[in-house]
């Protein structure tokens, strides 16, 4: 376990790797940087992990209300660890899955060796099939048991679930305002129902950063006024 600065915050981590890694998308490159029409919105962090994004929509946004949902029960400890080590206000924190339904979630979480590869996935031996994983029982939390109300901005990073969760979400999608999440390929391919699905809902969608070997990619989709 080791801690660093980052900004006006100390965040606690286990893996300088991977820690540089995800510094350097969320807090250099701004992967996750939405701007949003109030000073105090609500913000829903699916898969917030070790509370790194939770940190950098705070810095952005002091007065947010963030809900924060990681279902993993290592990385929710270092989540809490991080929210309590910072003194944050208005957050909220879930040990839960975003699911497309409530009740237990069976998750697949990574034991390939890799120690700074932390991934939990929804699928068997990961979204890309090479890990070696073990299942894990988690609590799934569907979007209205989460926030019932209107949403300014759902991140969500949940490995795979993207596309049911967002099938599960179609008549609800009115009540949020941005969506930012990291989208995991098909066959090769993002998911192209993922985009008709937001763009029947009305939302502006850019492709934020698309990786060229693996395919994952950040899409930002919006609302104008």
């Amino acid at each position: 376990m080791q801690s660093t600065r980052l900004g006006k915050y100390r965040i606690w981590y286990e893996n300088a790797e991977e820690f540089q890694i995800l510094k350097r998308e969320i807090f250099s490159r701004n992967d996750y940087y939405v701007e949003l029409e109030r000073d105090n919105p609500v913000i829903v962090d699916a898969g917030a992990y070790i509370g790194d994004t939770v940190l950098y929509f705070k810095q952005q946004y002091p007065n947010a209300r963030v809900v924060a949902l990681e279902p993993y029960p290592h990385s929710f400890a270092l989540l809490k660890m991080n929210v309590e080590e910072n003194q944050l206000t208005g957050v909220e924190l879930l040990q839960a899955a975003l699911a497309p339904k409530k009740g237990e979630v069976t998750l697949h979480a990574d034991i390939s060796g890799h120690d700074w590869f932390t991934t939990v996935s929804y699928l068997p031996n990961g979204w890309d099939k090479r890990q070696k994983t073990e299942t894990v029982k988690v609590r799934g939390m569907t979007l209205s048991e989460v926030v019932s109300g209107p949403i300014d901005l759902l991140k969500m990073d949940i490995e795979g679930m993207e596309l049911p969760v967002l099938k599960s979400l179609v008549g609800q999608l009115g009540r949020i305002k941005n969506i930012i999440a990291e989208v995991h390929p098909v066959k090769g391919k993002l998911p192209k129902e993922v985009f008709v699905i937001l763009s029947q809902a009305g939302y502006s969608i850019e492709v934020r950063r698309e990786e060229k070997v693996s395919k994952l990619a950040i899409l930002l989709a919006g609302r104008h006024k």
